[in-house]
């Protein structure tokens, strides 16, 4: 941390006045938010030789995600990618992943994209400086609701239900939930988390986590199991993408 000199000197037995406080306040504040003058940074201290490039790196990992790290002297970015146009998919249309939630593997706590198949390197892993992490999470998915066929005195016919179901999304930096999208009715939806979270040195972790709830769709229907059969409901990820800033000094 450098020099900051007491913008209004205080005298002993003197009366406190606001410029007093406001003065001094402001100038240990701008410091902190990187304000230098030739007080703490005589002229010439920093010239271009001392100026340190960014090191750009970009490759694909194992699996269909494209990673990008840049760091400086300052601050670094990282980005991490998986798209159903950029990555291998078809269009934007078309689902990297389907989940059926009637008869696959998952919890009705988080489940982290990472357990998906092809989204294992997806979680975003660098080694950060002390400082802030910030960054956003984007989510392309889609969570629809459901039919059962039904037997009446009429014949057979359908009718939907569970648009009371709900699902969301988290962000997890090293397991600790840092953003939360809130309950997402059923729709496809492009979900944007945006984070920040102050850091230490240390190697980090940065992940997307969702939960879905689905309820007794016969129950809700008010039709008995004997005549109704459901189809079932599945969970769809067309891509997700997120990005972070460490901001050090």
């Amino acid at each position: 941390m450098s020099k900051i000199w007491t913008q209004i000197p205080i005298d002993q037995f003197e009366q406190t006045k606001p410029d007093t406080v406001n003065k001094n306040i402001e100038a240990y504040l701008g410091e902190f938010n990187g304000k230098l003058n030739g007080l703490n940074m005589p002229v010439n201290s920093v010239t271009i030789q001392k100026l340190k490039l960014p090191q750009p790196e970009e490759a694909f990992v194992s699996g269909p995600v494209t990673k990008f790290n840049s760091v400086g002297s300052t601050q670094g970015y990282h980005f991490t990618r998986r798209t159903g146009t950029k990555e291998g998919g078809l269009d934007v249309w078309t689902p990297l992943t389907t989940v059926n939630l009637k008869t696959d593997n998952w919890t009705r706590g988080w489940n982290d994209i990472a357990l998906l198949n092809n989204w294992e390197s997806f979680p975003m892993q660098f080694e950060a400086k002390e400082g802030m992490l910030i960054g956003c999470a984007t989510i392309d998915w889609h969570h629809g609701t459901d039919m059962i066929k039904v037997t009446t005195d009429a014949g057979s016919t359908y009718v939907q239900g569970g648009f009371q179901w709900w699902s969301e999304w988290g962000v997890f930096v090293n397991d600790v939930l840092v953003a939360r999208s809130g309950f997402i009715y059923p729709k496809r939806h492009t979900t944007q988390l945006p984070f920040s979270i102050p850091c230490g040195s240390q190697p980090v972790s940065i992940t997307v986590k969702w939960i879905s709830n689905t309820g007794n769709l016969q129950a809700e229907s008010g039709y008995t199991v004997s005549t109704a059969k459901p189809h079932g409901t599945v969970f769809d990820i067309f891509g997700a993408t997120i990005w972070c800033r460490n901001n050090y000094r």
